[in-house]
């Protein structure tokens, strides 16, 4: 008789705790789910026509919207290269300019023997018109590059965000390997490349 209530005892007992953990319905799963999503932080999208107005308004503001902080200094160095160069160029072209007009309006520089001194040289008139010509295509030419690289930094944050958006398995692999392949009667070496994916 003990051994009967001990056993009913055991089994009403199994039953209260297997209740208690009875396992989650499909609803309670989906509310699960649910609240961890929303406690977890969510993915960063970049958006690449953000970045561009970014690098258009300030150059290197896209390419730290886009955490790639390495390229700013490059930038702005390109940047100061491209300043100094120009100003040099302008200041030159300014000089011989009015020294040109100088040399033009004077009635004391009426043939083309006659000198104009800058910074301690002798120029004629002649050659003062080929200096500001060649001083002025020169300043051109460099502010015209400066603009490409201002419209390259627009484009690298542009395409920089678009990349960001593709996901890279982690474990894909390339290696470089020798290779020694036979042809006819002679052996060849080389270096194969294989592209590993896991």
């Amino acid at each position: 008789m003990r051994f009967y209530l001990l056993f009913g005892f055991l089994f009403i007992a199994s039953a209260v705790c297997y209740a208690q953990k009875a396992p989650m319905s499909e609803n309670d799963s989906i509310v699960k789910t649910e609240q961890t999503k929303r406690h977890e932080k969510p993915e960063r999208v970049y958006d690449p026509r953000i970045a561009g107005l970014y690098s258009a308004v300030l150059p290197g503001l896209g390419q730290a919207y886009n955490k790639k902080y390495w390229k700013i200094p490059f930038i702005y160095g390109a940047f100061t290269g491209f300043y100094i160069v120009i100003n040099r160029y302008e200041t030159d072209y300014q000089t011989h300019r009015k020294g040109l007009l100088y040399a033009i309006s004077n009635d004391s520089y009426t043939n083309a023997t006659s000198t104009f001194d800058i910074d301690g040289r002798a120029f004629t008139e002649e050659h003062l018109r080929n200096s500001v010509n060649k001083l002025r295509r020169e300043r051109d030419y460099w502010i015209i590059i400066g603009s490409i690289f201002y419209l390259l930094n627009i484009v690298d944050a542009h395409i920089d965000a678009h990349l960001r958006e593709f996901d890279v398995n982690e474990k894909l692999k390339l290696t470089v390997d020798p290779s020694l392949s036979q042809s006819f009667n002679s052996f060849q070496t080389g270096l194969s490349i294989t592209l590993h994916f896991h």
